[in-house]
């Protein structure tokens, strides 16, 4: 019956939607046609309408309104994040979980129900990433060891060796494999710079980090911008092949990218 409801609901919208979506169609042409032609500013190809002007200044508006708007929230929330984050994490925090507590048999079973990310590229894009049986691996933040599992199950010869803010969570994997004598895991952060320092110019084949820069944050746009860059340089320095960054801005939903990757 709910599947009858929805297919009927979803007919009267679409129905009900379709003239909407004709006139704006015809808009946007309308708009970014005469847009166009005021941008070449082509006598010969013609004018734009009388009629664009006040469009034009009406979106120009808008899109001002919009980025100031952003600039506002991001400079407000970027404070509260950088609080927010470290009380996330800690306890009483939604992102908290006690791991101490737990028995070796209940280690083994978190690992061996975790998935990660790293999973999916792996199975969709071998020929990209062009991991090999035998390299080298280092996870920069890899909390339980989601993503070492994953690569474990595919690179049983290859060394990986993985560092987290958290013993916590790093008992979980050091625990799961223990008797594996390739796979190494240890306290470290991203935003310890001595630490990550430590490590000599292409000391592992490939870095892989997920779920971490999403929570780099400053007090500001410029700080969080440096932070994430710093990380990414030391990251790039380490790595002798690649570098893998799987994470999403939790902000602004910007899909321009806030770090350069420099070459070697």
């Amino acid at each position: 019956m709910k599947k009858i409801i929805k297919k009927v609901a979803e007919f009267l919208i679409s129905i009900a939607l379709k003239p909407c979506a004709i006139m704006w169609f015809w808009y946007l042409r309308w708009f970014r046609h005469n847009r166009m032609l005021s941008a070449l500013n082509n006598k010969e190809i013609g004018s734009p309408s009388v009629i664009y002007l006040p469009f034009a200044y009406l979106y120009n508006l808008l899109l001002f309104a919009r980025r100031s708007w952003a600039t506002n929230f991001t400079k407000y929330a970027l404070k509260k994040y950088s609080a927010f984050l470290k009380r996330h994490y800690t306890k009483g925090g939604l992102g908290y979980f006690n791991y101490e507590q737990l028995s070796p048999e209940d280690c083994i079973k978190v690992y061996q129900g975790l998935t990660g990310r790293i999973s999916y590229y792996l199975d969709h894009n071998p020929t990209l990433l062009e991991y090999k049986n035998g390299d080298t691996f280092l996870d920069a933040g890899c909390g339980k060891g989601q993503n070492i599992k994953a690569l474990v199950s595919r690179y049983p010869n290859s060394s990986i060796k993985g560092f987290d803010v958290s013993e916590e969570a790093l008992k979980i994997v050091q625990t799961a494999l223990k008797d594996n004598n390739k796979i190494s895991a240890e306290v470290g952060s991203v935003v310890d710079f001595k630490y990550l320092a430590s490590y000599p110019a292409g000391a592992f084949d490939h870095l892989i980090v997920s779920h971490v820069f999403a929570f780099l944050i400053g007090p500001s746009v410029e700080e969080t911008r440096k932070i994430r860059q710093m990380v990414i340089d030391h990251l790039v320095r380490v790595a002798a092949k690649t570098l893998l960054i799987m994470d999403g801005d939790i902000l602004s939903g910007n899909d321009t990218p806030e770090v350069t990757l420099r070459n070697h």
